[in-house]
């Protein structure tokens, strides 16, 4: 490299350029040469970079990552946000750097014209000195002119490897693009997947709502069944009850009514055998007259009185409060089957 700086200045002075055009085309060579590391260690840099934002996974843990649950979203989100603000830095810095190898392209370009130029005149000057005759000095510097093309070629063989090096870098950002995409396709279908879960969850917990509302009221319904069941067998429990009452009641009327009825025929027997055998006179019937009439009025279990007795008592309804005499306790029997059923 120092013998390319000799031979640069004593072919500069040869050419009569002064030194300080010498000097600007040797800072324009080391700017290229810095420009050219910076942007080697840049890429190196950038793909260390992205294979830690973006490390290599199988398609096993692919597959897992395209079955987020629907309790990760909020993970998902956040983790598609932090792809999107890297995509937008990687866009950027893209564009900077295509910015970078263009300009680095076009200033290549000039010094290879610069230094072609440069080849033609040493070219054209060694065949004016081959006729004097060649000195150490100008082969050294025609060994050294002869280097830079090569120094050149590698420096073009960087500049085609960092070019390759770009658009492998351009693929992985477009890869990586199409699985943000594709991973935002993803979220939407878990996000409409949600949506219809939330909704079928409500209308479930409607249903649920209604059913329980629904057996509320039948056990409320089946309380009020009970109660008015408990009501009813009380309720007839009282009516058996007075039925029993009246019953008796009845039997013991029917059996004094019996008894009264064999005790009036008993005696009407008796007279007849008495008035079978003797007339009796008209003091003997008046006065027989008189004993049946104080009989009636003392013996209060007489045929008339027991008839008047049971005609003017009445027994009620246990349910509807209707009367009936004791006579037509039958029809109140009656009466009360059909006001229970």
């Amino acid at each position: 490299m120092m013998g390319f700086k000799g031979a640069m200045k004593t072919f500069s002075k040869k050419l009569g350029f002064i030194s300080s055009g010498s000097k600007a085309v040797e800072a324009e060579l080391e700017k290229l040469k810095k420009e050219n590391a910076q942007l080697r260690m840049t890429l190196e840099d950038m793909s260390k970079q992205n294979g830690r934002l973006y490390p290599a996974c199988p398609e096993s843990d692919e597959a897992k990552l395209l079955e987020v649950p629907s309790d990760e979203i909020a993970i998902l989100k956040e983790q598609l946000r932090d792809a999107q603000e890297k995509n937008q830095k990687w866009k950027v810095y893209d564009h900077e750097r295509e910015s970078c190898m263009q300009w680095n392209l076009a200033r290549r370009i000039e010094l290879e014209q610069q230094l072609n130029q440069a080849q033609r005149t040493l070219e054209q000057q060694q065949e004016e000195t081959k006729s004097e005759g060649q000195s150490p000095a100008s082969m050294q510097q025609e060994k050294q002119l002869q280097e830079s093309p090569r120094e050149m070629e590698e420096e073009r063989k960087r500049a085609s490897r960092l070019q390759v090096e770009l658009v492998a870098l351009k693929a992985k950002y477009e890869e990586k693009s199409r699985e943000v995409v594709r991973v935002q396709e993803e979220l939407q279908v878990e996000r409409r997947s949600w949506r219809q879960t939330l909704a079928l969850r409500h209308e479930d917990q409607k249903r649920m709502a209604v059913l329980e509302q629904q057996v509320q009221s039948s056990a409320r319904d089946f309380e009020n069944e009970k109660q008015d069941r408990q009501s009813l067998q009380h309720l007839l429990h009282k009516v058996l009850k007075e039925l029993r009452k009246a019953r008796d009641q009845i039997t013991r009327l029917e059996s004094a009514e019996i008894h009264v009825h064999q005790s009036i025929t008993f005696k009407k027997k008796k007279l007849q055998r008495e008035t079978r055998f003797s007339e009796p006179s008209s003091c003997t019937r008046l006065d027989l007259d008189k004993t049946t009439n104080q009989d009636r009025i003392l013996n209060p279990t007489s045929p008339l009185k027991s008839s008047n007795t049971l005609d003017e008592r009445f027994l009620d309804c246990p349910i509807c409060s209707a009367s009936y005499p004791v006579s037509q306790h039958r029809k109140l029997l009656e009466h009360i089957d059909y006001c229970f059923n």
